[in-house]
Formats: structure tokens, C-alpha cells, sequence
């Protein structure tokens, strides 16, 4: 720091005539005195014009011109000072805006390349994980069931039904679905836990895009009762789906739900929120379903497949899915509910029996679909012969499968009948077995038993 000099001093004279005696008294090198004069207007003066000319200065005026440098040197800190408080007061705020800034660009590229819309699944032990399109993890459901289906099993069940195995007429029938269920643009989960020993099994969980259960449904009548047997209330979802059968934009869910052991089979049918809209139980186990505008009102009506076990024959039903209720009709008190109720169905008909069925304990119909031009598709199950419907539920004509053919074909061999599958009589009694409900009784000619609203 530089220390101010007094002229008060009568040993020293007031005229310092030289570099050395100006540096001596401002105590720096001459160096400095010279850079000082150029730049901060050190009051030296010359004897002369040159730059070489001998300089001389007075000490009172060196005294003032430092004191006017400390105090100027004084101001500018306390400038300083005060320039830094301000920015400091300033700086959190900068910090919180940029921090801000690059919260807002994160969230934005996290929601972009992270999207959180559910599109796919996987089985870890007892998880169902959700995915993104990305096949990144959105959120996980703990089912608390170790033995659940795996992956590859759960995706053979997955968004729609398939069929598996062509020969076998084997419809597979979703456990999952992944679907905007009602109309609000935003995907739901709608999920079935399955399980290894089928034993279990009679929730259908929906859950929302982030993984918050938003309802359930548990299937299976708890007490159960037919004839004088009492039911266990051991059921298992074997299927279910959606379809928007009043074309409203929101879904109905249909579900079906089959008991482990013993033949009660529960058809039901749930709104977008998870109400339940109808109810309806069939005597023996249904397989599959389709859904078609049967009389042209611009609704679709509820069509599904399966067996009578009273009956011992496939059967299929129609139903205005608006309508669901009731019991399939049933004769023998061991094959119906003591509270029975007539139910609701359209249609109930009754496939013929095949000559290939003689040494078989039942028949059923294994797999529906809708043809076109209004045709429906059936297939039995044991017999494999498929008949063709018309959407009057006539009979349009029934083909002979080459499974069919070769079992036929084994039994003539074999000395159990007769009767060629070729012969055009026998052929004409398959298409004209079909028997149909009235409401009161079965008969051969087309009927319903409940006329259209």
C-alpha cells in the first residue's frame, strides 16, 4: 500500500529534482513513477520539452495527489462492494430461473421420448409390469400370486381372442386387455390373474394409465345351488372382452366365468364403469362368442357357444346384451337352479349329433365366428363338423372336415356303422337336426325364445 508523505518537514527541502529523489519519497521504483505520470497523472514536470529532459516535482503535490488516489481508490471499493451486494441479492433468482428453464426442457423431453401411455406388458413372478411403446416400465401391479401365467402364456391371451390351433378349432380368449375402455383418452388395464393350477382365479381387476385400481369384479353365486347339490364357490374367469354394442364410443365388458369342477357357467356384462348392466347362467360351459347386428337395428347382439350338459350337445345363444338375464332352459331339476328364472336369450339352439359321436360322453361347439355375407361359423368340438348359419339362426349347410372324414371313414372300418358321411340323406339329417327354443319347448323349426324389442 502506498503511505502518504508529509512536506512538513524543514530538514527536507520541498523540491525533489530528479527520479530517484521522487521515487525515494513516493518509496517505489523510478519504473513505477514513470508509468504513474503516463497513467494516473503523477504531477511531475520537466526542465525541458524532451522526454529526456530532468524532471523534477514538489512534495506537497505529490502529498495531494495521493491522497486524492486512496480516496478515489476507497470510493471504487465501496462501488465494488456495494455493485456485489446487489448481485447477490439478483443471483438466486437467475439460478431459480435457469434451474426452471432446464426443469421445464427435462420434463418435456421425459414426457416425449418417455411416454406414459400403457401399450404393452410382462409377467415378473407375481408383477404385472406395465411398458410404454418403447418397452420401458410405466408402473408394476403386485397380485401377490407366485405361480401366475408367464409372459409368453399371458400373450397368446392378450388385447383380442385368437385362434390357436386351426385343426383344433381352439379359441384362445384374452386375459389382458389394454384399451381405452371409456372414451375419456386415456388407456386402462383391464386384467385377469391367472394362475398355474386354475384355482383362483375369479377377479378382473381395471386399472387406470398409472396403475390405481379403479375397480373389480369378482365372478361365481356364493351359495350356488342345483337340484339338491350345493356348489362350491370355486370359479375362474376363462375369457373376457370388450365391445361397444351401442356404438356410444364407451365399452361393455363381457365377462366369462366358468366353475373348476362342475358345469355352471356365468355370462356377465359390465358398463365402462365397472357396473354390472346383466347376468346370466348357462348349464354347461361356453366357449367362445362373436358379436353381429343380427335384425338390422344398428346394435350388435351378443352370440356365444358352447354345450348343455342336461342336453349333452353343443348349443348357442343370442342375446340383446341390453337384456342379459336369467338361466338357459333346463328340464331336470339336477341341471337347474330351485330359484330358476327364464332367461333372456333370443336364440337357443341345439346342434345334431354326428354318427362320430356315438362313443362320446358329449358334444359341444368349440369355436364361433362371423362370416361373410351374414354367415355365421360353428365348429364342434369332438366332431369337428362345421355348420353354417344364416343371421335368421337357419341352417345354411354344414361341411364335413377332413377330421371328420377320417374319423367317419375309421369307424365303417372298424364295424360301428354303416352309414356313409357321403350319403346325401344322411348329410340332409345333419342340416335339419338343429332344434330350437320356443320359450316353452324345442322344436325343429326356427324359433325364439324371446321375440325381438
Amino acid at each position: 500500500m502506498i503511505a502518504s508523505r508529509t512536506s512538513d518537514d524543514p530538514k527536507k527541502p520541498n523540491l525533489l529534482s530528479s527520479w530517484k529523489e521522487i521515487s525515494a519519497y513516493l518509496d517505489c521504483d523510478i519504473r513505477t513513477c514513470m508509468r504513474w505520470e503516463k497513467e494516473h497523472n503523477l504531477p511531475v514536470y520537466r526542465m525541458g520539452q524532451s522526454s529526456r529532459s530532468r524532471v523534477f516535482s514538489y512534495r506537497e503535490e505529490l502529498d495531494l495527489w495521493l491522497k486524492k488516489s486512496l480516496d478515489k481508490k476507497m470510493h471504487l471499493g465501496r462501488d465494488l462492494r456495494n455493485e456485489q451486494l446487489r448481485q447477490n441479492r439478483k443471483f438466486p433468482w437467475k439460478w431459480m430461473i435457469s434451474g426452471a428453464c432446464l426443469l421445464l426442457l427435462f420434463l418435456l423431453r421425459f414426457f416425449i421420448f418417455f411416454p406414459r401411455t400403457p401399450i404393452d406388458f410382462r409377467i415378473e413372478g407375481s408383477e404385472l409390469v406395465i411398458l410404454n411403446k418403447n418397452g420401458h416400465k410405466i408402473w408394476r401391479y403386485d397380485t401377490g400370486a407366485d405361480n401366475m401365467f408367464s409372459t409368453e402364456k399371458y400373450k397368446l391371451h392378450s388385447q383380442h381372442k385368437s385362434l390357436y390351433n386351426a385343426e383344433i378349432s381352439t379359441s384362445l380368449l384374452p386375459y389382458i386387455i389394454i384399451r381405452d375402455i371409456d372414451g375419456d383418452g386415456r388407456t386402462e388395464v383391464l386384467f385377469s390373474c391367472q394362475l398355474q393350477d386354475e384355482m383362483g382365479e375369479k377377479t378382473l381387476l381395471c386399472l387406470d394409465d398409472r396403475g390405481k385400481e379403479k375397480w373389480r369384479f369378482e365372478g361365481g353365486r356364493n351359495p350356488l345351488v342345483y337340484g339338491e347339490v350345493r356348489m362350491s364357490n370355486s370359479f375362474r374367469v376363462s375369457g373376457f372382452d370388450c365391445h361397444d354394442f351401442d356404438r356410444d364410443g364407451r365399452l361393455e365388458i363381457l365377462i366369462l366365468v366358468k366353475h373348476t369342477s362342475r358345469f355352471p357357467f356365468q355370462i356377465v356384462l359390465l358398463d365402462d364403469l365397472g357396473k354390472k348392466t346383466g347376468e346370466y347362467w348357462n348349464t354347461g360351459y361356453l366357449s367362445d362368442y362373436g358379436f353381429a347386428d343380427l335384425n338390422g337395428d344398428g346394435r350388435d347382439e351378443l352370440l356365444l357357444a358352447g354345450c348343455n350338459n342336461e342336453y349333452k350337445k353343443g348349443v348357442m345363444l343370442v342375446f340383446d346384451p341390453f337384456e342379459l338375464k336369467g338361466c338357459s332352459p333346463q328340464f331336470k331339476a339336477d341341471s337347474r337352479q330351485p330359484t330358476h328364472v327364464p332367461g333372456s336369450e333370443k336364440f337357443y339352439v341345439v346342434f345334431p349329433l354326428a354318427e362320430v359321436n356315438r362313443f362320446e360322453a358329449q358334444e359341444g361347439i368349440n369355436l364361433l365366428s362371423i362370416q361373410d355375407p351374414e354367415r355365421i361359423q360353428l365348429t364342434a368340438l369332438t366332431s369337428q363338423l362345421i355348420f353354417n348359419l344364416n343371421f335368421r339362426l337357419e341352417m345354411d349347410h354344414v361341411v364335413r372336415s377332413h377330421y371328420y372324414q377320417r374319423a367317419h371313414d375309421k369307424m365303417k372300418a372298424d364295424g360301428y356303422t354303416t352309414i356313409d358321411w357321403r350319403d346325401p340323406d344322411y348329410e340332409k339329417r345333419l342340416e335339419e337336426g338343429l332344434l330350437y327354443f320356443n320359450g316353452k319347448e324345442f322344436t325343429s323349426v326356427p324359433s325364439m325364445s324371446n321375440p325381438w324389442n
